[in-house]
This record gives C-alpha cells, sequence and structure tokens, in this order.
C-alpha cells in the first residue's frame, strides 16, 4: 500500500469514526426514555442540541485547519468526541445526554470542514471529484454504520447503553493511531489572528444562491427526520421496542443517501434535480401512507427513497451554492451560510416536531412535515434549474 493510500485511509477512517457519533445514540433513545422517563420531546431537544453544537463549532472553529493545520485540529475534535463519550456513560439523565449531545456535534463541526479540506490536499494530483467521493463515503458510510453498530449491539448484547459507547471509544483509539501516519498538509500561520467565520451571502445570484440554501435545509430536515424520529415512527407502527430495527432503519436511509450521490455522479445538474425531486416526493409519499396504514416494509422503502433523494439534493445544492460563491470575495463566508442553513434543517423541524407529537399522533405529525416539505421542494426547484452554469460543478 502506497504512502498516499495509507494517509487518505486514515483521514477517511477518521472522518467516518467521527461522523458516526450522530448517529450512535438514535437507537438507543427508547432505552434512555424507560430508563429516564422522558417523553418523544426531550428526545428531540436532545437531537436538536446536537445541530447546534455542531452550527456553532462550524462557525467558530470550522476555518482554523487552514491556519493552524489539519492533523492538531483532527486531534482535537477526537478529543473532544472522547469527552461526549464520557458523558455519554457517566452522567445519567436527560442533562447528561444533552452535555453529551453537544460536546459530540461541536467535535462534528470541527472535524467535517477539517478532514474534507485534509482529503482534497492528499487527492490534490487527481482532481477534486476523487476527493468528494472519499468524503461522501466516509461522512454518509460513518453515519450509517454508527447506527447499525450501536442497533445490533443494543438488542443482542449485554449493557445495551455502556457497550455501544465502549466499541465507539475503540474506534476512536484506532482513529487517533491512523493519525500518527498521515503527513501534516498545511503548516501553522505564523502570526495569524482568531475571528470567528461569518456567514455572508455572494455578491451576485442571490436569488439562486437562497434556492441553494434551502435547499439545503431541505436535504438536512429529511435526513433529520428519520435520524432523529425514527424510533417514534418505528413506535407508532408498532415496532418501537427494537433498537436493531431502528438502527438499520437509519442505516438504510443514510447509506440510500450515499449510494445515490456516488452512482447518479455522472448525470447532469438539471437531471440531478430532477431524480431529488422524484425520490423525495415518492420517499415522503409512501413513508406516510405506510406510518397511516401501518405497513413496516413500505416505510422502509419510503426512508430509503427519502435518503437517496435527500442526498442528490444535498449534492446539487452545495454545488449550486458554492458555484456562487467561488466567484466573490468571500467563499468560506458563502459555505457559511449554507452550513448555517443545512444545520437550522436539521434542528427545527425535528425539534417541531417533537412538539407536535405531544398533541397529536406520529401520523398526523409526518403528514405535516411532508406537505411542508413538498411547498419548499416547490419554492426552490425553479432556481436550482435556472443556472445552467452550475453544471461544471458535478
Amino acid at each position: 500500500m502506497s504512502r498516499m493510500s495509507l494517509s487518505v485511509g486514515a483521514v477517511g477512517w477518521c472522518y467516518a469514526v467521527g461522523m458516526a457519533a450522530n448517529t450512535v445514540p438514535t437507537p438507543l433513545y427508547p432505552l434512555y426514555q424507560q430508563r429516564d422517563g422522558f417523553d418523544i420531546s426531550a428526545v428531540t431537544l436532545v437531537y436538536a442540541t446536537y445541530a447546534a453544537g455542531v452550527l456553532a463549532s462550524l462557525l467558530l472553529a470550522g476555518h482554523v485547519s487552514d491556519h493552524l493545520g489539519r492533523r492538531p485540529v483532527l486531534l482535537a475534535s477526537i478529543a473532544i468526541q472522547a469527552l461526549s463519550v464520557a458523558a455519554f456513560l457517566l452522567w445519567p439523565g436527560v442533562a447528561g445526554l444533552v452535555v453529551a449531545r453537544v460536546l459530540s456535534g461541536a467535535a462534528v463541526g470541527v472535524l467535517t470542514p477539517t478532514a474534507s479540506a485534509y482529503l482534497a490536499d492528499l487527492y490534490a494530483h487527481a482532481g477534486p471529484d476523487r476527493a468528494a467521493q472519499a468524503g461522501t463515503a466516509a461522512n454518509f458510510g460513518g453515519l450509517a454504520a454508527g447506527s447499525l453498530m450501536a442497533g445490533t449491539l443494543a438488542q443482542w448484547a449485554p449493557a445495551p447503553l455502556v457497550l455501544p459507547y465502549v466499541v465507539y471509544g475503540a474506534l476512536l483509539v484506532l482513529a487517533l493511531a491512523g493519525l500518527r501516519l498521515v503527513p501534516e498538509t498545511r503548516t501553522a500561520a505564523p502570526g495569524w489572528r482568531y475571528r470567528p467565520q461569518r456567514p455572508t451571502l455572494p455578491d451576485a445570484g442571490r436569488a439562486a444562491f437562497w434556492s441553494a440554501a434551502w435547499g439545503n435545509l431541505l436535504a438536512f430536515a429529511v435526513l433529520g427526520l428519520f435520524v432523529g424520529m425514527a424510533p417514534a415512527f418505528l413506535t407508532a407502527l408498532g415496532h418501537g421496542r427494537s433498537p436493531a430495527l431502528s438502527g438499520a432503519m437509519v442505516s438504510a436511509v443514510l447509506a440510500a443517501g450515499a449510494a445515490a450521490q456516488l452512482f447518479l455522479a455522472r448525470l447532469d445538474h438539471p437531471r440531478l434535480v430532477a431524480v431529488s425531486l422524484a425520490l423525495l416526493v415518492c420517499g415522503l409519499t409512501l413513508g406516510t401512507l405506510a406510518v397511516w396504514t401501518s405497513h413496516l416494509a413500505a416505510f422502509l422503502l419510503g426512508g430509503a427513497l427519502c435518503g437517496g433523494g435527500a442526498g442528490v439534493l444535498l449534492k446539487v445544492s452545495l454545488a449550486a451554492g458554492t458555484a456562487l460563491s467561488s466567484g466573490g470575495r468571500d467563499r468560506a463566508g458563502g459555505l457559511a451560510t449554507l452550513f448555517l442553513a443545512a444545520y437550522i434543517g436539521m434542528s427545527i423541524p425535528v425539534l417541531g416536531l417533537g412538539v407536535a407529537t405531544q398533541h397529536t399522533d406520529a401520523r398526523t405529525a409526518l403528514t405535516g412535515f411532508a406537505i411542508l416539505a413538498a411547498c419548499v421542494l416547490a419554492g426552490v426547484t425553479p432556481g436550482l434549474l435556472r443556472r445552467p452554469s452550475f453544471t461544471h460543478q458535478q
């Protein structure tokens, strides 16, 4: 194995393990509810605090690896994630879950731009597509693996609220060891003065940029719907007591998102927009009908379609927003705005669904979400289709 392949593998492993932290707790939430006696609204609050931690970290520290070096920032993200694991294990109750999720989100907010930039540095001579594909595989692959691992262990292994985090901690140790083998690609900048990253809008094409931002918001809202609410919907279907099923469902949704991005990469931009629209509409419709008719297989299929649609929508929205930002004075600020929209989408709709389920059932709440999502899709699609110059980003 070449030195470059080893380095890419180590950074990709670190990226995947760090992203898995997002989904490890998902199949465990019903067990926490039984142990600590809280309801679904508390679960959605805990999930939303994760997104808040990611967003704050992105804006405050997402750019620091450009000035301090890639490896020390990735090491810091691993250290923060280890603190999150300790909080999950040692601090019972809602307060402990909130602290653990905020720490986990902060680690991911540092990890995502840093690992993506590290892969781009390592793939500098292979072209940006290779780095983007590796980043997509690590990001979505880690998310999918985290829920599958935790759900499987919680279902069939002892200590279901302990063993998944012990295993995850061991994976963090392996990531830490792997980074020792990777050369630094960005040296520390002398005399650099820290400033937080400010979200900005591009100088031109703001209407199309807002369409891209709303597309990001919707893609993350759909993914967050399944990552944050999967146990609640499975409970409505009569299968809420199976951590393995909950973990497998979340894993399937996220794996579908990764597969759709990778296997449809050769389509041009307008076709990708059309595919994302079709997958999301079909997936949300099928999933909603399945909840009303208590059909588990149809709900799982609807979730996979939604995952694929959200993955493609995320790809085209980021490509569109990045293309508009690249000609401006502050590309990083434009990207910060896109991520701001994305993590608002991950937190606020899921939190709203949690509140809604206190006043109505999960079926009605999901129906309302599907209607709102369809309205957003109708609004953003013309803006995403209107700019054929984006196609060079695919």
